[in-house]
């Protein structure tokens, strides 16, 4: 998908990603009933320089840019289709959190590989996540847990998907792996 974009110096440029907007149907004072639950998805403030490294030669040995710098609209990270942006206000293991996630995005939703929703795409970028993350010893159970059930994830639509995300997670892995000189990742 593109949108077009202006620049500092006022040119337009286009710009190639996956967008969303939030949409509003129905004003808050068209409905009752009791406050919707909040859930906390928390953020991971552990330091993981290595596996941010490791995962930043994966992404460019696959010819993805990886730009970090502050991304806005509240996500930590945006998949553009050939590059990343990863927000940099983060520690380090969030930052890989994100990056393992937008990884997922790249190789399992912009290739024609069937029709997705935006909440199977979510649930698939923060399985594959998780399981890289854990492999190398960042545990993020209860951020992974969360966000995917933020996006209406359950274990029918999980099922679905396994064979895409053990794939995908095994692939990323394996590259990780065969990194020549690789930081070790503790």
């Amino acid at each position: 998908m593109e949108r077009e974009k202006e620049t500092e110096t006022g040119e337009t440029e286009t710009e190639q990603g996956i967008f969303f907007k939030a949409v509003h149907v129905f004003d808050v004072a068209q409905t009752d009933g009791p406050d919707l639950p909040t859930v906390d998805v928390p953020t991971i403030d552990t330091t993981a320089d290595d596996l941010l490294a490791n995962l930043l030669r994966v992404a460019e040995s696959r010819g993805i840019a990886v730009d970090f710098r502050p991304v806005s609209g509240g996500p930590f990270g945006v998949s553009k289709h050939g590059s990343i942006d990863v927000d940099n206000s983060h520690a380090t293991g969030q930052q890989s959190k994100t990056l393992a996630h937008e990884l997922a995005h790249e190789t399992l939703h912009w290739e024609d590989r069937g029709p997705f929703t935006r909440s199977i795409a979510e649930l698939e970028a923060e399985s594959v996540a998780y399981v890289v993350c854990l492999h190398f010893g960042l545990d993020t159970e209860v951020r992974s847990s969360r966000y995917i059930a933020l996006w209406d994830g359950d274990s029918k639509a999980l099922r679905a998907s396994l064979e895409r995300i053990a794939n995908t997670a095994r692939d990323i892995i394996d590259d990780m792996e065969a990194l020549p000189g690789k930081k070790a990742v503790a």
